[in-house]
C-alpha cells in the first residue's frame, strides 16, 4: 500500500520535482541491477526467517550506498508521509556519521517487532501471496505494473483485527526467543 501511496504523492508534485525523483529512481535502478546477487529469491534466502532475509537484503542494498531517489537537495520529499521502511530505521549519533563517506558508522536501533514485517504479511495474507518487499527505487515501476492491486479493498475491521494479532504473534515470538536466548547466557 506504500508504494501506491509514494506513487500518488510523486504524480502530485510539480513535473520537474516528479521527473528529477524519476530518474533518481531510474538511476538507482541501473545501480541495483548492476550488483544483483545471482538468484536472491533462491536457496539461502529461503532458508532464513523473515527478519533474517530482511536484514540480509538490508544489508546487501545498504552495501550498495545509493542515495535515497527521495531526497530532494537533502531533504525529503514525503518525510511526513514517509514509509515504514525509513521510520523503523532509527539511528543514534550525529548527521555526519550517516553520510556517504562518514568517519564512524551510525547506530542503528534495532526494533524488537519490525511494523513493516507485520505490515508485509497482512498483505500477503489478504491478497493469498507470498511476503513481498519492494526496495525504494523501484516502488514506481513496480506500482505502475501492479496498478489492479491498488484497486483491491478489504473491510477495514478486518484488516486492523488481523494486524493486531499479528503483531501479538511477532511480540509473543520476540519475547520467546529473548527469554530463550537469556537462559543460553
Amino acid at each position: 500500500p506504500e508504494v501506491f501511496r509514494l506513487r500518488e504523492d510523486v504524480s502530485a508534485l510539480p513535473a520537474e520535482q516528479g521527473k528529477a525523483i524519476l530518474h533518481a529512481c531510474l538511476s538507482a535502478a541501473g545501480k541495483i541491477l548492476e550488483k544483483t546477487p545471482d538468484n536472491p529469491a533462491s536457496g539461502e534466502l529461503h532458508e532464513l526467517n523473515d527478519r533474517q532475509a530482511t536484514n540480509r537484503i538490508g544489508t546487501w542494498y545498504a552495501g550498495l550506498d545509493l542515495l535515497c531517489p527521495f531526497l530532494s537537495e537533502g531533504v525529503c520529499i514525503s518525510y511526513e508521509e514517509r514509509p515504514i521502511a525509513c521510520r523503523e530505521h532509527t539511528v543514534t549519533g550525529s548527521a555526519a556519521q550517516c553520510a556517504a563517506g562518514g568517519t564512524s558508522e551510525a547506530s542503528v536501533v534495532r526494533m524488537p517487532v519490525s511494523v513493516l514485517e507485520c505490515l508485509g504479511r497482512l498483505c500477503a495474507e489478504l491478497e493469498q501471496r507470498e511476503i513481498e518487499a519492494v526496495i525504494l527505487p523501484l516502488a514506481l515501476p513496480w506500482a505502475l505494473k501492479n496498478h489492479d492491486r491498488s484497486q483491491q479493498t478489504w473491510p477495514a475491521r478486518t484488516m486492523v483485527e488481523r494486524f493486531i494479532e499479528i503483531l501479538r504473534e511477532a511480540t509473543n515470538q520476540h519475547e520467546s526467543t529473548r527469554k530463550h536466548d537469556e537462559v543460553h547466557v
